[in-house]
Formats: structure tokens, C-alpha cells, sequence
């Protein structure tokens, strides 16, 4: 028997998401399909996952968000538009966490609890101690 217990984290952005958003929408999708091979790979092993999911994609894909809650997996914020919390103000990190919340809660109906930082922006060096 394997008493091992691991977490398995799942970020859900596009390819194009490391440019900045004003140029997006000129971009294939391919978002909703390869979270589809994901999710029949998670399904077909019995396992579940956290998906952090930018504001950006669920507000776009809803579906996508209602499938992935639906098969049991947790929703949690990946942002809204996948801009680094080193190139945003306080402020603007603030709106865009929040706006990327209430559109994930929205959708799924569940409390968001879950953070992850856009490109690996939170780090020991950006805790300010």
C-alpha cells in the first residue's frame, strides 16, 4: 500500500500569458484544450488537484472553471493578468488579485482561499525582511 501524499498544483494560463494582456486577445486559445488532456489524465488515476486559475481565462472560459470543480478538483487565483507582483504597485496587485476572486467565486460558487504569484514572483528576497 503507498501511504505517500504528495500535492499536485496545476497553473491555468495560456501559452501567450508571459506577454502583456493588451496583446492576448490576438492569440490562439489553446487554454481549454490542454486543461481537457489534464483533467482526462487526473481522472483516468483517481487524482485530484489544485488548479490556479488566471481571472483572465476563467472570465473567458467558464465552462472550463464549472468542469474543472465538477470533476473535484480545488479552484484557487493565479491573478487576473499574469503580470509579476514585481511590476505592480501595491495597488494594482490588490485589483487584480481581487477582480481575478471575484470572478473565480462567480463562477464556481465556492470561496477562493488559494494564491499562486505569476512567474514565480513571490520569493524569500520580496518578503521585506
Amino acid at each position: 500500500m503507498n501511504d505517500k501524499v504528495n500535492i499536485l498544483q496545476i497553473d491555468v494560463e495560456d501559452w501567450y500569458c508571459d506577454l502583456h494582456i493588451r496583446y492576448w486577445e490576438s492569440y490562439e486559445d489553446r487554454v481549454v484544450q490542454s486543461t481537457d488532456k489534464v483533467l482526462r489524465i487526473l481522472k483516468e488515476r483517481n487524482i485530484q488537484a489544485t488548479f490556479f486559475i488566471l481571472g483572465y481565462v476563467a472570465e473567458r472560459f467558464p465552462q472550463l472553471v464549472k468542469k474543472i470543480k465538477e470533476e473535484g478538483h480545488e479552484i484557487a487565483s493565479h491573478g487576473y493578468s499574469h503580470t509579476p507582483i514585481t511590476k505592480q504597485t501595491p495597488r494594482e496587485f490588490e485589483e487584480d488579485l481581487s477582480k481575478s476572486i471575484r470572478i473565480l467565486e462567480k463562477i464556481s460558487g465556492d470561496k477562493i482561499w488559494g494564491y499562486r504569484a505569476p512567474q514565480f514572483t513571490i520569493v524569500e528576497k520580496h518578503l521585506g525582511r
